[in-house]
């Protein structure tokens, strides 16, 4: 097993400092430099490890990924545990690592910074803390249950869903009886002790993550379709690796002492697919079925010819993520990428490109300001991403604080804001109310790749006019 994370280190970090960042990691960095108990779109665990890297090495591009590799090599590892708790020997352990190397979501999700990796790291914990309770009946480890689920629901809010499989298998299976006990009431206090500061930030500002929710995952609910969701899903767990997984999924279903764990699949992919959620919200379950699936098989596997046995399964699994290495990984130079349009297909490259340029393009139009002028001047940008490059590659060129309505950025406003012109990109003028005296066409964003991203070709507008951003900012509020 730990070859296999070993193996994944080395495939990986390679390519960690391919492309630039992406836009989600500089919301993470800004978020880092705001610290606080919540976020509009994500708890607090995400912020607090960017903060904590940047304090630790710098604002650096390879650092700050190197985080979600090492989480990735640790669900590697996890998932041999887990399969080893469910009564696998060394052939269902090294399998069960082998499926997360050649996954395609563990692959391609365990190098930006974003939730994802930390996500599936707690998903991963809590499924081996919960089967260790299954296997040994230890009720005290409800405690630790409820320590790592509590973490987990800090890290990101989708492993909710894990908690309420787990809640219907309890309450289904003969497992109930350890509800007459006090242990999974402890074990769900301390996950909601943990997670209280965050409700707390809910709180006071409103819900806002509730509103965000409803609007974000309306969006996602018109713009993928039930069939996409099921077809990525098959992507993502690696095709030839399909027959292993139902075989896993039986594999819990006939055990009556882990009959609880036969729900979890089931109901948290019913839950995302009716609720509208992103197709990988679900695959963090995946080193359940992964697990278990090469327990079911190790018998077969250690018959007759072990290598050919092996290499059915092994074979074509590896030979597709291969083909699939240009889509999960930067592994080609960044003009290659452009000219195939690569990131028409993942759009994550796309979002990773421009943002020195960007923030070159705004300083242009600053610099060309009068000195008096750019002193009562404000950059105003219409998503976290604009406003994530201006704070990060800004101070080089003595640029302020960009200001933004989105998602968390809202909150990051100064108390007063009264300029005599704002620098915007995507930013409707109709939105001051009128207070815009003059608006004109400086400059356009492009770059350098000629990557058709979500900035390519929109226009940067210099408002002039006494403007006071106080009285309108609540219409710059968007959770899109």
């Amino acid at each position: 097993m730990f070859a296999f994370a070993a193996l994944k280190l080395a495939v990986t970090l390679p390519f960690a400092g391919q492309y630039g960042y992406h836009r989600d990691e500089l919301y993470y960095l800004a978020s880092g430099r705001h610290p606080a108990l919540g976020y509009v779109d994500y708890p607090p665990i995400s912020p607090l490890l960017a903060r904590l890297d940047t304090m630790v090495f710098g604002t650096g591009l390879v650092t700050l990924r190197l985080l979600p590799i090492l989480a990735g090599c640790a669900i590697v590892i996890l998932t041999a545990m887990i399969a080893r708790e469910l009564g696998g020997g060394g052939t269902a352990q090294v399998m069960s690592a082998f499926c997360i190397l050649v996954s395609g979501i563990y692959l391609g999700g365990d190098w930006i910074f974003e939730t994802v990796a930390f996500d599936q790291l707690m998903w991963a914990l809590t499924i081996y803390v919960l089967v260790r309770l299954l296997r040994r009946g230890e009720l005290k480890l409800w405690c630790l249950l409820g320590l790592v689920f509590g973490i987990g629901l800090e890290t990101k809010y989708t492993i909710l869903a894990l908690g309420l499989a787990v809640t219907i298998g309890l309450v289904a299976t003969r497992m109930r009886s350890q509800l007459k006990t006090p242990w999974p009431w402890v074990g769900f206090a301390i996950a909601i002790i943990l997670l209280a500061p965050n409700l707390v930030w809910q709180v006071e500002h409103g819900w806002p993550s509730i509103s965000y929710l409803f609007t974000h995952h309306g969006r996602i609910a018109q713009e993928t379709s039930r069939v996409s969701f099921v077809l990525e899903q098959l992507l993502f767990v690696n095709i030839f690796l399909l027959p292993l997984v139902v075989a896993g999924q039986r594999q819990l279903m006939r055990d009556h002492s882990l009959r609880l764990l036969a729900f979890i699949a089931p109901v948290v992919e019913l839950l995302f697919l009716v609720a509208g959620g992103k197709s990988y919200y679900a695959t963090p379950m995946f080193v359940l079925l992964y697990a278990a699936g090469a327990v079911a098989m190790e018998p077969l596997m250690n018959r007759g010819n072990r290598f050919v046995r092996r290499a059915v399964v092994w074979v074509p699994a590896t030979l597709l993520i291969i083909v699939l290495l240009p889509i999960a990984l930067p592994v080609l130079p960044a003009d290659i990428m452009a000219r195939t349009k690569l990131y028409d297909t993942r759009t994550d490259y796309g979002n990773m490109v421009g943002w020195p340029q960007f923030t070159r393009i705004v300083a242009r139009v600053y610099d060309r300001l009068p000195l008096q002028e750019r002193r009562r001047t404000r950059i105003l940008v219409g998503n976290y991403g604009e406003a994530g490059a201006i704070d990060l590659y800004g101070p080089r060129y003595h640029l302020p604080p960009a200001l933004s309505g989105h998602l968390t950025y809202y909150y990051w406003k100064p108390r007063h804001v009264v300029v005599r012109a704002l620098i915007m990109v995507e930013v409707d003028p109709a939105s001051l109310g009128g207070q815009c005296r003059q608006v004109r066409r400086v400059a356009t964003i492009t770059n350098s790749l000629h990557v058709e991203n979500e900035e390519y070709g929109n226009p940067v507008l210099l408002c002039t006019g006494r403007i006071d951003l106080d009285r309108v900012w609540k219409r710059q509020l968007h959770y899109d």
